[in-house]
């Protein structure tokens, strides 16, 4: 359980600094997806299913 949290978070992390670098307007958002969904998994491995969905 804390193995998928750490990949989450790290996932998120990773997806946060595509946002910031922003090198496409596509990218960009790509990275913003892919950073919300993260923190959905997140907040999900911590029990919070329904602020998670």
């Amino acid at each position: 359980m804390s193995y998928m949290t750490g990949v989450f978070v790290l996932m998120m992390v990773v997806s946060l600094i595509g946002v910031v670098a922003n090198p496409a307007p596509y990218y960009g958002v790509v990275g913003l997806v892919v950073c919300v969904g993260m923190g959905c998994g997140v907040l999900i491995s911590f029990g919070g299913v329904f602020i998670g969905l």
